[in-house]
């Protein structure tokens, strides 16, 4: 997996995520603090934790059921977003709110890519010749009020850690050779953002389309290559 991101200052604040990729786990993760920054990293060391203990380990119980619906590797990465969900809840939010995080990660096990997501970045498959496939997207809190004339910070809808109970979106496919995921944090996405001709999506490119767009909207932008 080779990860290209960066970062753009806005004049309203969003805050940049943690990114982890594991190569020998076939695992990636981006958190997004809402709060301090340090529940980011331990949302990212409990998911590789619960994934690293299952290896040495294939039959351990599972402290959340499993559904039926989803294969072993879509099971093991929920359940292990929802250690974290949970740890995050009764250390930081049991009895007042004090920080949420955003998180999107995906585990490739036996060929299959399974993927959850709460909140942002915005994730679009890109295959060649097929343009950018949704995979994930989200909408701040404030798009139904915010205007050309009146640019509200951003506010995500959806974050770990507020509650007990989570309700992690999610899937699984199988992944091509050159495939990419093109991940955006940005409130709103311009429609020429999506009219880049095949080929041709790179950071420097992605970047200034969204900074000419709209220069005091802030943002982080990464290209993951599989």
């Amino acid at each position: 997996m080779k990860l290209q991101h960066r970062s753009f200052s806005g004049k309203v604040f969003r805050p940049s995520p943690e990114v982890q990729t594991d190569e020998d786990l076939g695992l990636f993760i981006i958190s997004t603090p809402w709060g301090a920054r340090e529940n980011a990293t331990k949302v990212i060391s409990t998911i590789k934790e619960y994934l690293i203990a299952l290896r040495s380990d294939t039959d351990s119980t599972s402290p959340f059921p499993r559904l039926t619906c989803l294969s072993a590797n879509a099971n093991n990465l929920r359940i292990a977003a929802m250690l974290a969900n949970d740890e995050l809840y009764r250390q930081e939010n049991a009895n007042e709110y004090l920080g949420g995080v955003e998180l999107f990660a995906f585990s490739i096990a036996e060929r299959e890519l399974s993927w959850i997501q709460l909140g942002h970045p915005n994730v679009f498959l890109r295959r060649p010749k097929r343009g950018l496939l949704p995979i994930g997207c989200h909408l701040d809190l404030p798009m139904d009020l915010s205007t050309e004339d009146t640019l509200l910070p951003p506010l995500p809808s959806a974050v770990m850690g507020l509650d007990a109970s989570v309700n992690f979106l999610g899937g699984s496919f199988i992944p091509q050779s050159g495939d990419q995921f093109i991940m955006v944090s940005r409130s709103s996405l311009p429609e020429n953002f999506f009219m880049v001709r095949d080929g041709s999506y790179d950071i420097p490119k992605m970047t200034k389309i969204l900074a000419d767009d709209n220069p005091e909207i802030a943002f982080w932008i990464g290209l993951l290559t599989l």
